[in-house]
């Protein structure tokens, strides 16, 4: 969710910018391949369209990762029956604990994804 709200905000941080830009240039909205290539915008202004536009496919590309490893991700299990029989009980605590190591390892690698 941070990945997509991080998307978001540089995506709206684009779109003013080149707003600027396109304005800078003199010419109406929408034309901002044709204003990347007027003299009238300063350098910077292009250099930081740029820039904004590679943070932008990183954090794409995070929020589909992300996105990948959450579906990836085990679903909780369904409610157990009521009640189970004492040796099947014991069986099933080993088995618990592994699938839930499971889970905490998924978990800490989407933990790691995310933080990259």
């Amino acid at each position: 969710d941070a990945a997509k709200q991080n998307a978001e905000s540089l995506r709206k941080e684009l779109i003013d910018l080149e707003g600027r830009i396109v304005g800078a240039a003199g010419l109406a909205p929408g034309f901002i391949e044709d204003a990347l290539k007027s003299r009238k915008v300063p350098a910077s202004m292009k250099q930081q369209r740029a820039e904004l536009v590679e943070k932008l496919r990183a954090a794409r590309a995070e929020q589909q990762k992300a996105d990948k490893l959450a579906e990836s991700a085990p679903k909780p299990a369904e409610s157990a029956p009521p009640t189970k029989p004492d040796a099947e009980e014991a069986t099933s605590k080993p088995n618990e604990i592994a699938l839930l190591t499971k889970r905490l390892s998924v978990l800490e690698q989407l933990r790691t994804c995310l933080q990259e």
